[in-house]
């Protein structure tokens, strides 16, 4: 007996790193702020998704990935359909009682010698034919019980299997889901931090075409141009990666060309984290993934062995043999034809289980102890992530104000650089500017980094807890 192995659910991968230190969030609308990026994807952006004539375009959201990822993904399909077959195999082990009927045809035919009751030798030719039915069955009834407990124990292991499948496919598209708007949000916001090195770089040649000693000032803005288109560029890819990951994992055609329903990637709240800790965990391991399929398995090795300590250990091995038909036999190529009815009937006893009865118990016992360890860990697991994601979304939230207040800054100290770079100055600096927008640039990504932690460590809160409710998010 083999007992269903419990893996951690994936967290999910952050989209890059460039995002988080380079770029920023695009579009994002936090509930008390305006929009920190008002501007759409550049045109170029939106024609490579919509304008391909040979592309099928699919608006999709969250919701719409949830449904999709739980109703199309191959790996779910599959592991529904292993299911059906350990119900099948249920099915089947149910009807094991049943004996094995025949129907067919028999010839025997004798030329030679054959030896007497006496020892003496014999010529002898003869023949023999049957036609009719045979019935054979061999009833164990320990071998019956084990059958039908096996297959129980299979069709609650694929129950576990099809849980954790489900729940880590649909964790993980919802991720990749944040990731391809994660990523789209970079590049607006690479774009935004180009234009206005563009600007910074067009004021940096009027400045060069007065006082030849700033000419550095133009390769050096340059250079940062350079540098950002190489990131918009990345962030492209990486957006066009997503989509492609998400395409597959929706079992969706290759061509589809997707466009998400949400123009604005914004902190959510799928699940309340408020909660003490203690209560969620007490959720997680009464609903989580896994956790109802896995104490059903206990249930039934637990009722298994219970029942293995009974009569039924004593019972015999029944054998019946029935065989009706017409049969005809006599001298040379004769035959003579009558009706033929046999009945043999049988009861006995292996006595060999009685002398392997302690081997075999300490095997079962080794295997029970296994399933009660793999349900320990997943608790154990269930209880730590659910602390962490209740952890991250706490903490997260405590860190929105702060990178508003950040982004406001660096705005903020942007405008008063170029101006001050346009009115006084001999008291600015292009390298100032410079790096005040970088500055913005990193903070639009900080705030995105976040964001994108809060987000995907509610969707895995949501799954811990029990996962999406029957009609998509709950």
């Amino acid at each position: 007996m083999e007992f269903a192995r419990w893996h951690w659910l994936p967290r999910g991968r952050v989209i890059s790193g460039f995002i988080l230190s380079v770029c920023g969030c695009a579009q994002l609308a936090p509930p008390d702020a305006g929009p920190i990026a008002p501007t759409p994807l550049v045109e170029s952006t939106e024609k490579t998704e919509t304008n391909t004539k040979s592309n099928q375009v699919l608006p999709i959201s969250l919701d719409t990935v949830l449904h999709l990822a739980e109703e199309q993904n191959a790996q779910i399909g599959q592991a529904r359909e292993r299911l059906r077959e350990a119900y099948a195999d249920k099915d089947l082990a149910g009807k094991k009682w049943l004996p094995d009927i025949y129907v067919g045809l028999a010839y025997y035919r004798h030329e030679g010698g054959i030896q007497n009751e006496d020892g003496t030798l014999l010529h002898s030719s003869h023949g023999a034919m049957f036609a009719g039915m045979e019935i054979d069955s061999r009833l164990d009834i320990r071998d019956v019980a084990y059958e039908k407990v096996n297959a129980q124990r299979k069709v609650w292991q694929q129950k576990g299997e099809l849980s954790r499948i489900k729940s880590e496919t649909l964790l993980e598209a919802a991720n990749t889901y944040i990731d391809w708007l994660s990523a789209r949000a970079g590049e607006v916001i690479a774009h935004e931090m180009a234009e206005k090195m563009r600007q910074l770089a067009e004021k940096a040649r009027k400045t060069a075409d007065l006082e030849p000693a700033a000419k550095v000032e133009v390769f050096r803005v340059q250079a940062e141009l350079d540098g950002q288109q190489q990131t918009i560029e990345k962030l492209r890819s990486q957006a066009a990666g997503a989509a492609a990951k998400l395409v597959y994992l929706l079992a969706l055609d290759p061509a589809t060309a997707l466009v998400p329903v949400e123009k604005k990637l914004v902190p959510f709240e799928i699940v309340d984290a408020s909660p003490a800790t203690n209560d969620l965990v007490q959720k997680a391991l009464a609903e989580g993934p896994g956790v109802k399929e896995l104490d059903g398995l206990l249930t039934l090795v637990q009722e298994s062995i219970d029942k293995s300590k009974g009569f039924a250990q004593f019972l015999p091995i029944f054998e019946v043999r029935m065989a009706e038909g017409g049969f005809g036999a006599g001298p040379g190529d004769r035959m003579d034809w009558d009706n033929r009815w046999d009945l043999g009937l049988q009861a006995r006893w292996n006595l060999t289980h009685c002398l392997t009865q302690h081997e075999r118990q300490r095997a079962i016992m080794a295997k029970v102890q296994q399933a009660h360890l793999a349900a320990q860990d997943l608790r154990g697991k269930l209880t730590a992530g659910v602390q962490e994601a209740r952890e991250t979304i706490i903490s997260s939230k405590g860190q929105l104000d702060l990178c508003l207040t950040q982004i406001r800054n660096s705005e903020e100290t942007y405008k008063l650089s170029f101006s001050r770079l346009e009115n006084l100055p001999q008291t600015a600096s292009f390298t100032e500017t410079l790096l005040a927008i970088g500055s913005i640039g990193r903070a639009k990504g900080n705030y995105l980094g976040v964001i994108n932690s809060l987000d995907k460590a509610q969707l895995r809160l949501l799954v811990l807890l029990g996962g999406p409710g029957p009609n998509g998010v709950k």
